[in-house]
């Protein structure tokens, strides 16, 4: 857990000093709880950790996504990488999609995609997702509804 809170530190020092050139980049950490949805032997409860969302928005409505999350639930661990875009819908609310892969404890990387709705209120940020992994060992997908609370560097 120290070691995710030292990358996390690392990437966003990284990523606020390359801000300062002006770059149409934002960094939001914040805290991630994930609920499952679907039955499963390893998701019955729920996950929590911490997430990392890098953000490309030039002056347009359309912007790129890049994320991470380390996510914990009962010894089992999640990290989701993730690539994607998002839209501006109206005034600080904004919709996207992501896609990428989820590294397990234990288990072979699998294929990951995540709809989500976002609300900013200055550098607070709050965002409602839908995470949902596709495992073909075990012929379904296990997803997970979430929500994000999360500031901008």
């Amino acid at each position: 857990m120290k070691k995710m809170f030292l990358v996390l530190a690392i990437i966003a020092s990284a990523m606020a000093t390359s801000a300062q050139k002006k770059l149409p980049i934002a960094l939001n950490v914040g805290a991630t709880v994930q609920f499952p949805i679907t039955s499963s032997v390893n998701t019955k409860n729920p996950s929590y950790g911490e997430s990392l969302r890098a953000i490309y928005q030039p002056k347009t409505k359309l912007g790129y996504t890049l994320s991470t999350s380390y996510l914990q639930n009962k010894g089992n661990v999640q990290i989701p990488v993730l690539a994607g875009v998002r839209t501006q819908l109206v005034k600080n609310v904004y919709v996207g999609a992501e896609a990428g892969v989820s590294f397990y404890t234990g288990v072979r990387s699998q294929f990951t995609y995540s709809p989500y709705v976002t609300a900013e209120f200055g550098r607070v940020s709050v965002t409602q997702n839908f995470l949902s992994t596709v495992s073909p060992n075990l012929g379904k997908s296990i997803s997970s509804v979430g929500l994000v609370l999360s500031y901008r560097l």
